[in-house]
């Protein structure tokens, strides 16, 4: 393993451009791109967050689109709707249990949630 830190400017530079150019054209992971480039991947995951910005801004990395049928829009259509209706659910049981937290806290006068900045 080369040490990123200890080389020339002008060869980390190299090294900097090559793992952009890897992480922006191929699928490879971390491990893969540190490995064909002889240094660590904590080192490629350094300037892949670090410098990304300087990647071009045509799309990265994207899967082929797939060709949608009827049944996948509907499939996506009934998950949407089952979850909106879970959802609805879960508010109102939040709802729910406030309300009752509420009733609680003033029926016994006994303080059931949590003051602001308390220790617990």
């Amino acid at each position: 393993m080369i040490k990123f830190q200890s080389l020339p400017r002008q060869k980390r530079q190299e090294i900097r451009e090559e793992v952009l150019r890897l992480y922006a054209e191929t699928d490879r992971s971390y491990g893969e791109i540190a490995e064909e480039l002889s240094i660590q991947w904590r080192t490629v995951e350094y300037i892949i967050r670090n410098f990304a910005c300087e990647l071009p801004t045509v799309p990265v990395m994207r899967k082929k689109k797939q060709d949608t049928t009827a049944e996948d829009i509907a499939a996506l259509r009934a998950e949407v709707m089952r979850l909106r209706k879970d959802l609805r659910h879960e508010k109102l049981r939040a709802e729910a249990l406030d309300t009752m937290i509420d009733v609680a806290e003033e029926m016994f006068g006994i303080p059931v949630r949590k003051k602001a900045g308390t220790k617990q």
